[in-house]
């Protein structure tokens, strides 16, 4: 029985190798990290094996599609791009690829520009997530539905700092550390592929912030959604994001344009579901 344990742990550390590479990303040159190091008396936990799945990358570009459910209902072909760290724009196009709102974060700020009618909306990040504390870090790991930990980074950098268990057919991760208003947690299917990112506030019995994935697929920069939904509220009032992208690029140049545009009002954060919505 321990010479089939012994044989049982090696085919599981072979497995893992064979998924991985070296974890120093180059430009143009992305892998997927190393497997995590284990011994054969020690085999790899739930957590090494989601951050097993989380790769590295510099910058990220693709086309795709975006719902948005507000006021009024509105679809619309996106361009996205982000730099790790630093930035992310989402670019709608609902006709002929001209662009008619832009959607910037950097650092802990949200920059909101309205073409139609040349305005625009800067305020806090937190106001996509319903308050959650959050930079464009947590933002680009909420878009390439990563799990992370608030303050310290995606999951492949402190997996150490989670717990993940079975559950029914599914795998719990929970963070040690939890802020004092909420709780959140990320669920995962029976082949590690990310569900959703729940956060319900202390003593809540339902969620108040919840990002649902689909589409999980395996890229240069590791495993990512293609597919995502989230629902929050913004100043009180509903606000749903159906998100749906393309072909993935990683690590070529991208330009981002963090300007507001000359002559353009400021507006108040309660009109941004009906500025996103084109109303």
């Amino acid at each position: 029985m321990k010479h089939l344990s012994n044989i049982i742990t090696a085919c599981v550390l072979v497995a893992l190798t064979a998924c991985g590479s070296t974890k120093n990303v180059q430009v143009n040159e992305p892998t997927i990290p190393t497997a995590p190091q284990v011994t054969s008396s020690e085999p790899p936990s739930y957590n090494q094996i989601i951050a097993h799945r989380v790769g590295q990358w510099t910058t990220m570009q693709c086309g795709g599609s975006m719902t948005i459910e507000g006021p009024k209902s509105l679809t619309s072909a996106i361009n996205v791009r982000m730099e790790r760290d630093k930035s992310i724009a989402i670019s709608l196009r609902p006709l002929l690829g001209l662009e008619v709102g832009r959607l910037v974060i950097t650092g802990d700020t949200l920059l909101v520009i309205d073409k139609l009618h040349k305005q625009y909306i800067c305020e806090d990040v937190s106001l996509l997530t319903n308050g959650l504390p959050a930079n464009v870090s947590t933002l680009q790991d909420i878009f390439l539905g990563r799990p992370f930990i608030l303050g310290k980074g995606s999951i492949v950098d402190c997996w150490n700092d989670a717990i993940a268990v079975p559950y029914d057919n599914e795998y719990k991760l929970t963070p040690y550390e939890q802020q004092k208003d909420f709780e959140y947690e990320f669920n995962f299917n029976r082949d590690f592929d990310i569900l959703n990112l729940c956060v319900t506030p202390a003593g809540a019995k339902s969620t108040d912030y919840k990002v649902e994935y689909n589409d999980v697929k395996k890229t240069d920069a590791g495993f990512v959604a293609h597919q995502l939904n989230i629902n929050t509220k913004i100043k009180s009032h509903a606000l749903g994001l159906a998100v749906k992208y393309n072909e993935i690029n990683w690590n070529q140049s991208v330009k981002i344009d963090t300007a507001i545009p000359q002559g353009y009002k400021k507006a108040d954060a309660r009109n941004l579901a009906s500025m996103l919505s084109g109303q």
